[in-house]
């Protein structure tokens, strides 16, 4: 009789779980982003929850010339609901654009198409504190202004500053196993997420090359690192992309990574435990935008909304601009709410019958 019971309670609770996945919105953007013939590399979201795209025009076309710079708008602003271009600006301002961060200014508001502080010097690289090799990303700590920079395809390093611009230190690749890490092999990209010291932050750096995420503490002290096997993925996939959203229940909020290349193009959500473990979650494919022929399609950067239930994807592409809305379904419809009622009122009728 007991036995029986829990049994019966057991499948009440399973089949009233709900189960949340992310399903693509295959309306999304507008067919004006759509035929765009231009190669996006980074995205990231404003404080009205609009995606900001920045891409290299058309200079990935075999025949474009190269270190020049790209005379027309590299960055676009484009409407998170509706797919609409809303604003674009920044010619004659980059050569070789990859990765972008948004701080609201509520001084400026808005764009001006000139820089406010520039660091290092156009096609002369180095890797001490005023030069980089190929930088590639930039992570804002909320609050002080200081920043950390991806450096990048030649330096492999991570390079902090603050909001002056002014050297603080930098930073190389760990391990937990050795004492002569592997070194960083393209540091692709870099986010900040909460710790479980509510002083400090957590830093996540995509490691392209090496095919994982290392963690660090905000001096960069070493602390764990997720691996291509913790995500599932079979080989070593590039990990191109690594940044944090707020989600609720989860103290530390989640970080998503993206991976992959062609049709084992990924995107993951990941749970901060604490401060020195994480627990990869569900990984979601990526499908090509039809046919890839010559081309090759690089699940390149990533960025989601402020509750966590919309991810958005640049795909890059040399031949067009290709961006992916995923929305959270969290399923447990009211079809699954009844099936438990159904359930319930079985148990008590077999109880009731039983005695």
């Amino acid at each position: 009789m007991e036995t029986y019971l829990n049994f019966l309670l057991l499948v009440v609770s399973i089949c009233t779980r709900s189960v949340a996945s992310f399903e693509l919105d295959p309306t999304w953007p507008d067919t004006a982003v759509k035929e765009m013939k231009v190669y996006g590399t980074g995205i990231v979201l404003n404080s009205e929850g609009n995606l900001i795209v920045i891409h290299r025009s058309g200079i990935m076309q075999p025949g474009a010339p190269v270190n020049q710079t790209i005379q027309e708008d590299v960055v676009l602003v484009v409407d998170s609901v509706t797919g609409k271009i809303l604003q674009t600006w920044g010619k004659n301002l980059f050569h070789w654009p990859h990765g972008i961060a948004f701080k609201y200014d509520p001084i400026t508001k808005v764009w001006n198409d000139s820089a406010i502080l520039t660091i290092g010097e156009r096609f002369i690289s180095g890797s001490d504190t005023t030069h980089f090799c190929t930088p590639s990303d930039i992570a804002l700590v909320p609050g002080s202004g200081d920043f950390y920079v991806a450096d990048g395809y030649c330096n492999s390093r991570i390079v902090t500053f603050d909001k002056n611009g002014n050297y603080l230190f930098e930073f190389s690749a760990g391990s937990a196993d050795t004492p002569n890490p592997i070194p960083f092999n393209i540091t692709h990209s870099v986010a900040l997420a909460p710790s479980s010291n509510s002083t400090e932050y957590l830093v996540f750096v995509a490691d392209r090359d090496n095919s994982r995420v290392q963690v660090f503490n905000p001096t960069g002290s070493f602390l764990y690192e997720l691996n291509s096997q913790q995500f599932g993925a079979a080989g070593m996939p590039m990990m191109f992309a690594v940044t944090h959203a707020p989600h609720a229940g989860d103290k530390f909020g989640r970080i998503y990574v993206t991976y992959g290349l062609n049709q084992n193009a990924n995107f993951a959500e990941v749970d901060i435990i604490n401060g020195e473990n994480s627990k990869v979650g569900k990984s979601y494919a990526i499908v090509p935008d039809g046919e890839i022929g010559d081309w090759y399609e690089a699940a390149h950067d990533i960025a989601v909304a402020k509750d966590g239930n919309t991810v958005f994807v640049a795909v890059s592409r040399a031949d067009r601009l290709i961006l992916r809305k995923y929305k959270r379904n969290m399923g447990g419809g009211s079809g699954r709410r009844m099936g438990g009622s159904v359930l319930i009122l079985l148990l008590t009728f077999v109880l009731v019958k039983w005695n």
